[in-house]
């Protein structure tokens, strides 16, 4: 989605907001904790949505209370050139999950 904005939290780490581009990338630069709250805004949404990243190696109570096979939509994975790849699907067979504020 191109016109998205992308917001990640966590308490000991802080808060960054990037919008995507013409190909709904968006990139940021964090420190390494367990998991970031990942808010998604974007045109068509009548409500942002909310969701966590979980980096490699991460896990908590929440991760661990979801089914294991939706467990990789909140997973940040790994690329050859020592980056992490996280994508969003709105909805679909690999819809991301989301939750209930």
């Amino acid at each position: 989605m191109s016109d998205a904005l992308v917001e990640l939290w966590h308490p000991d780490a802080g808060f960054a907001r990037c919008g995507s581009d013409e190909e709904g990338a968006f990139s940021f630069v964090v420190r390494w904790m367990p998991y970031y709250e990942t808010v998604v805004f974007a045109r068509g949404l009548l409500k942002h949505v909310v969701t966590r990243m979980y980096l490699p190696g991460g896990d908590d109570e929440v991760l661990e209370s979801l089914p294991e096979e939706r467990r990789g939509t909140l997973a940040a994975s790994p690329q050859d050139d020592g980056s992490l790849r996280f994508d969003v699907h709105l909805q679909g067979e690999r819809e991301t999950v989301f939750f209930a504020l």
